[in-house]
């Protein structure tokens, strides 16, 4: 397990919560306007998808999307992400649009290490509900692959394992190489 690098929220509507933050943690020095917010709308694809945490009929190859937003300023050292769940379902946003803590996330090197990464969690007993593959983003290039592993016994939250792709494959063959993931 590596640092927290990432605190999440899931918020049902992303400009109220930014404004509102400031008035909720009137401790931090910033206001809304001297803040830098970078924004992202992307859509995923599930690529593995725990039948304990889906019951909605979700399944590897199912899209969703979602609308971002990124302050590096506001937790020195750590990245903060709002979360707005626009279609779809995930496991940390179940399709109700309720605000509350999403999840805690770190990054990975590589996406080619994910598989050994989920293993780490599986052989403590944390259980892997949902990987995802970002098809197309707003706002970057880039692409990532990522796990949530159901952490909610002890953190209360999902733990977010977030690998940059630098060469993305089919969906197909991602969702072959991790079919295999909650066997025991």
């Amino acid at each position: 397990m590596r640092p927290v690098e990432q605190i999440a929220f899931r918020t049902a509507n992303m400009d109220h919560a930014i404004a509102g933050i400031h008035r909720v943690h009137p401790f931090i020095p910033y206001t809304p306007l001297e803040t830098k917010w970078v924004t992202d709308r992307v859509t995923a694809v599930h690529v593995y998808t725990h039948h304990d945490y889906f019951t909605h009929g979700v399944h590897p190859g199912d899209l969703f999307n979602v609308k971002l937003a990124f302050n590096y300023d506001l937790i020195p050292g750590r990245e903060l992400e709002l979360i707005q769940l626009m279609s779809g379902i995930t496991v940390q946003l179940p399709g109700n649009h309720t605000s509350g803590l999403s999840h805690l996330g770190y990054h990975i090197p590589d996406g080619a290490i994910l598989y050994d990464e989920i293993q780490w969690w599986k052989d403590r007993n944390f259980p892997c509900a949902q990987i995802s593959a970002t098809t197309e983003h707003s706002g970057t290039e880039k692409r990532y692959l990522y796990a949530f592993i159901d952490t909610r016994p002890v953190l209360g939250v999902f733990t977010k394992v977030i690998a940059r792709v630098m060469n993305p494959r089919p969906v197909e063959s991602l969702i072959e190489e991790f079919e295999h993931v909650g066997a025991h």
